[in-house]
């Protein structure tokens, strides 16, 4: 089955339910050595250390099981990025999957192909974009939606969400995509940006359904240009999943 996701280190043993994860994946996420436990806000929260290599940076690989699956999916998580963070060419953050992960250009031009992926991602200059696998793709790589006019700065934090619906009998394919601000008066909605019509699942079929969390953060890519130009460290925290009805308007 094409699945890019093979070493058995990426996945945790626990298996994560409905709510705020954060917690529920502190054994998991703390086998990786770029990774250690922070407080913010008083608060669990996970920074994640970025070392540059020749290709982006060191990657931050976790697959998390979901204890059911689910047609529709919200996930949000908090971030923040230190100081001297580069944002370089961009780079991949958490998202959600079926039991068949597709990603890492794999070939996928034949219908008898299952299996998708959503992940979050950084652009270059600070951009917020999805990027996702379909089943169907003709091309080699997957497809890329941004936000409008919303560039992350450093050292501020930001909520960004992650809705997934997956086409069913019930429903149409969907990916929405919004991010916030942290200030002092509160959480202000940046922009929110949404893609329908799309085709997770060839059949309907529940395997399709959305049963993993993607805990992910890299900066790539595969050459030079990717790299930033330094270490620095990113911090994730408030990570939570919900399920939402999606409307097909």
């Amino acid at each position: 089955m094409p699945n890019t996701v093979q070493a058995s280190n990426y996945y945790c043993d626990e298996k994560v339910s409905i709510g705020d994860v954060t917690n529920k994946l502190v054994n998991c996420l703390l086998e990786d050595k770029n990774i250690s436990p922070i407080k913010l806000d008083n608060k669990l929260a996970y920074k994640i250390n970025v070392i540059p290599t020749d290709y982006g940076s060191e990657k931050v690989i976790k697959v998390a099981d979901l204890d059911s699956s689910y047609p529709n999916l919200e996930l949000s998580y908090d971030l923040s990025f230190a100081n001297n963070f580069d944002f370089a060419m961009g780079g991949k953050l958490l998202g959600l999957a079926p039991n068949n992960i597709l990603s890492g250009g794999i070939k996928r031009d034949d219908n008898a192909v299952s299996g998708w992926s959503v992940r979050t991602v950084f652009g270059k200059s600070g951009g917020v974009g999805a990027y996702f696998y379909l089943p169907n793709d003709q091309q080699k790589y997957g497809n890329f939606f941004y936000l409008n006019k919303v560039n992350l700065k450093v050292d501020t934090k930001y909520k960004i969400t992650l809705k997934v619906a997956v086409n069913t009998e019930k429903q149409r394919g969907k990916i929405c995509l919004s991010a916030s601000q942290y200030s002092e008066g509160g959480l202000q909605l940046l922009h929110e940006k949404c893609k329908g019509n799309l085709v997770f699942s060839n059949n309907s079929n529940k395997q399709d359904y959305i049963s993993k969390l993607l805990f992910s953060f890299f900066h790539g890519g595969h050459s030079k240009v990717y790299s930033p130009k330094g270490s620095s460290s990113v911090n994730f925290n408030n990570i939570e999943l919900s399920t939402k009805e999606e409307s097909n308007d």
